[in-house]
């Protein structure tokens, strides 16, 4: 975070370094016109993104449901009751001690 505001603050108040830079003109109205409306749907989005997630919400379920069916189906296929593999790449919280995976195999 301290660096992106280093760099807003050396980009939009610092000084012009190379010279061919000091003439270059502000937004046409072009760049504005392209501007203005991605900058509506940013807020709207940020401060009501109800519809979006709705949106998505279905897209969601449908893949999950595929999921979710063929996990059922491999577990139906063997015949047992599986839990799932427990993956060595993430922490495991066994009461008080987190273990954490280690380079090189030492301990």
């Amino acid at each position: 975070a301290a660096y992106m505001l280093w760099l807003y603050q050396r980009t939009m108040f610092g000084t012009v370094d190379n010279p061919k830079n000091e003439n270059l003109p502000d937004l046409n109205l072009r760049e504005w016109a392209t501007f203005i409306p991605l900058l509506i749907l940013a807020v709207w989005i940020g401060l009501y993104p109800k519809p979006f997630i709705d949106r998505l919400d279905t897209s969601v379920s449908r893949v999950m449901s595929r999921v979710n069916s063929a996990d059922v189906q491999l577990n139906a296929d063997t015949n047992e009751t599986q839990l799932p593999a427990r993956s060595h790449d993430l922490p495991v919280l066994e009461g008080d001690i987190v273990e954490l995976p280690v380079r090189g195999g030492a301990r």
